[in-house]
């Protein structure tokens, strides 16, 4: 198997980070280095990567003088990196086991592809399960129709980019600080091939000190943009009847994991609003399928 760089940036991510360090620790594949980046956290945090490292000699141990972001942070992380793979990894998160055995043989399996990332389980701050599967678009095409369209189609955790490829596109960018995972996967759809894993191989942690940000606070039309300037194009492509099923899907999806955070934090009449947002959606959608079948049963 290729050689995998875990790449994981941490701020005062105490007390989940042990949780997800373990769980990397614990993986099937155990060829892997494993680099943590402190992003000055003014927490335990630091000392608890320390611990860690003093018992594995697989983890570098990066820190940060001043809080420099998540994007920066990652490219620190990227440049010391040996592995011919970089593997995502959030603080708060919890990987399955088998991740990293599965991806990079896919990946192996699959050559064309430089970018590879997995379906979700949504767990709460306790562990426990909020939702089985967050289900994520499979192909090339529908991922980058969907990023395009500003919607939900990788999950930035479970991805395991071709270290290579992130180079060619000059690393992550520090100017979209919240959307530094929708730019880049752009950048690196236009250099090679995409694809989600039809598996859970992450469970992703809603919690209340967790930072969660709307596409529509996070710089995306720029983004967007951005993309179909350097694609040659004047609008974004139309998607497909099948893409804007699933597009609603994972807006609806993206829509009830803000339900849950907001329930979490005793916010009951937020979470009542996007609960009622998403049954809108939902109608909404509905009301267009009738629509369709109508015209198709109508007599030519």
């Amino acid at each position: 198997m290729g050689s995998v760089s875990i790449v994981l940036p941490a701020y005062n991510a105490m007390p989940f980070l042990g949780e997800a360090l373990q769980s990397v620790l614990n993986q099937t594949l155990q060829d892997f280095e494993f680099i943590i980046i402190d992003d000055a956290s003014s927490d335990t945090t630091a000392s608890e990567i320390a611990r860690f490292a003093e018992m594995d000699s697989r983890i570098v141990f990066l820190a940060n003088e001043k809080r420099r972001g998540v994007a920066e942070s990652l490219n620190l992380g990227i440049e010391a990196a040996n592995g011919t793979w970089i593997a995502r990894m959030d603080a708060d998160d919890v990987a399955h086991p088998r991740r990293l055995e599965r991806q990079i043989s896919y990946l192996e399996a699959n050559p064309e592809l430089i970018l590879l990332g997995t379906n979700v389980g949504l767990i709460d701050a306790q562990g426990r399960q909020l939702a089985h599967r967050l289900r994520m678009p499979t192909s090339h095409e529908d991922i980058d129709a969907l990023l395009i369209g500003r919607r939900l189609s990788m999950i930035h955790p479970t991805v395991v980019i071709k270290r290579e490829a992130i180079k060619k596109v000059g690393g992550y960018r520090p100017e979209f600080p919240v959307s530094e995972d929708h730019d880049i996967f752009l950048r690196l759809a236009e250099v090679g091939r995409m694809a989600n894993l039809d598996e859970v191989l992450l469970h992703y942690r809603l919690h209340t000190s967790a930072q969660y940000d709307s596409p529509n606070h996070a710089r995306f039309p720029e983004i967007i943009a951005q993309t179909l300037r350097r694609r040659g194009l004047s609008a974004p492509p139309v998607l497909t009847h099948r893409q804007r099923r699933l597009g609603l899907n994972l807006r609806t999806g993206y829509l009830v994991r803000g339900m849950l955070r907001r329930l979490s934090r005793g916010e009951v009449g937020a979470a009542t609003e996007l609960a009622s947002l998403a049954r809108h959606l939902v109608r909404k959608h509905l009301a267009r399928l009738r629509l369709l079948w109508n015209e198709r049963r109508a007599p030519s």
